[in-house]
């Protein structure tokens, strides 16, 4: 095939390109060096990162096309009965500029082609199904799920299968704590656990900040306040009746205000057997009780939009 090149009037010599694809790669890579930067401006759509990871791809690419031009032009040049002057040592020069390029823009290349491609993970239960549990999972689960398997609350035990494109950590420790590390969850007396087990809530428990300290609180149909406290309590639970008449449980202690808020692993406190306790006994007594098994299945998924592309792009 007929070498494309460019003239150059350096030293006389063709800037020869081995293909015409790489050819039109070094225009195209020359044209794109200042786009990403362009649309990397503070309201456009890829970040400040991204523009500049972009900009330099691009011309690492045109450094590196030059470079390759250059070495093969060099050779041509010297075929055509002119002299090059230092010959070798240019070409060796040219060789090293390629060396120190080339394996980055390799790199980068398959991490840009690899970025669509990941893999989320499916939350398959094996449990006894309850409206009770059903709600449970669904408050801790709901924000992240695509679909999930209908209960049958017929049955006495059913696979459930939750799709998710992944849940935060601390979702997922609530619902492996008690069979991964049942010893962490304290052991309530008798009087205590028949107190938790007759609560009927509307709603899973919500938190609220009140005075300064985090409280969970959601409607339920009838208790009376109540004290539950144990010797690796910090404090104890401290259950009352709120302005609105619901159950009012102060989590001080287990959460700690921050920002305003709790609830979060930014507001977790120091009392974690009391925050164990609230989970288990409380906030999900039904995950705790009837979640027999999970496991967590991946798939392989595909996504193309440029959000996407500009989150792996700007962390890389």
């Amino acid at each position: 095939m007929k070498p494309h090149h460019i003239l150059k009037t350096w030293f006389g010599m063709d800037f020869v390109f081995p293909h015409w694809a790489l050819y039109w790669l070094f225009w195209f890579s020359l044209v794109m060096i200042p786009v990403p930067m362009s649309f990397a401006h503070h309201s456009g759509p890829i970040s400040y990162r991204t523009g500049l990871f972009l900009g330099t791809y691009f011309t690492l690419i045109t450094f590196f096309l030059a470079m390759l031009a250059s070495y093969i032009g060099y050779k041509y040049t010297q075929s055509k009965g002119r002299t090059v002057p230092d010959y070798q040592n240019k070409r060796y020069r040219v060789m090293g500029a390629m060396l120190g390029t080339g394996p980055f823009i390799l790199y980068f290349t398959g991490y840009l082609i690899t970025i669509p491609f990941g893999h989320a993970p499916n939350y398959v239960f094996t449990l006894k199904p309850s409206p009770q549990l059903e709600m449970e999972l669904n408050h801790l689960l709901g924000d992240d799920t695509i679909e999930y398997t209908p209960f049958d609350y017929s049955l006495d035990e059913q696979e459930v299968t939750y799709v998710t494109n992944g849940i935060d950590s601390m979702f997922f420790d609530i619902i492996a704590r008690p069979r991964k590390y049942p010893e962490k969850i304290v052991t309530l007396t008798k009087g205590d656990l028949a107190y938790t087990s007759a609560i009927n809530k509307h709603r899973p428990f919500d938190f609220k900040v009140i005075n300064g300290h985090c409280y969970i609180s959601t409607p339920v149909e009838s208790f009376t306040p109540r004290v539950i406290d144990h010797p690796k309590f910090e404090s104890p639970i401290t259950i009352s009746i709120g302005k609105e008449g619901e159950m009012l449980v102060d989590a001080n202690g287990a959460y700690n205000v921050r920002f305003n808020a709790c609830g979060d692993r930014y507001s977790v406190g120091s009392d974690f057997f009391k925050r164990y306790a609230l989970e288990a006994y409380l906030q999900y007594p039904h995950i705790y009780k009837s979640n027999l098994k999970h496991i967590k299945v991946y798939r392989p998924t595909i996504t193309l939009t440029l959000e996407h592309f500009d989150e792996h792009i700007s962390n890389f």
